[in-house]
């Protein structure tokens, strides 16, 4: 008498169970973790594998992302410096590895940028804003030096990152 009841409920069980793991891959869906479009961008500039090639005497980009409505810096990485934001508005340098935060006891610095927040960020030789309409201006200074030099800025706008290189002879 019980066989039964316990079969049926072990076979409602992994009935529920395969519905369960077959509803959580839908690919449609634009908000899975890690599956999201990646940013496209509107600009006059030529960007050739992930780069801007910026003359020696400098210049201004503008670049506008077309798919998502705003977005905002998450960091700038010069030669091994990251430069990012702390969540909790101190200041904080550190040379890290490429793409990689800070953690100094409680607190996730994302930028080290003096002054800077989610949507500018300006050192010696470069400037990057963000405005609310999706846009975002990169001024490179002239390079002065027979150094070559670049910045690879990453703008996020969520689970999304893109990664765009500003090389200067």
């Amino acid at each position: 008498m019980f066989r039964p009841i316990i079969q049926h409920t072990l076979h409602c069980a992994a009935a529920l169970c395969l519905l369960a793991f077959a509803s959580c891959d839908d690919d449609n869906s634009p908000n899975i973790y890690g599956k999201w479009d990646p940013m496209e961008w509107e600009t006059d500039a030529i960007i050739e594998n992930e780069a801007i090639a910026v003359p020696a005497d400098g210049g201004t980009y503008t670049l506008r992302c077309t798919n998502y409505p705003t977005f905002w810096l998450s960091e700038a990485i010069v030669g091994d410096t990251v430069y990012f934001y702390p969540s909790n508005g101190a200041t904080v340098t550190d040379t890290l590895p490429p793409r990689m935060s800070v953690a100094h006891g409680d607190t996730t610095y994302y930028a080290t940028v003096p002054g800077s927040n989610w949507r500018s960020m300006e050192k010696d030789w470069w400037k990057i804003n963000v405005t609310d309409d999706a846009t975002m201006t990169v001024a490179i200074a002239p390079n002065e030096s027979p150094a070559p030099r670049s910045i690879l800025v990453i703008p996020t706008a969520g689970d999304i990152f893109d990664y765009i290189t500003f090389t200067q002879p």
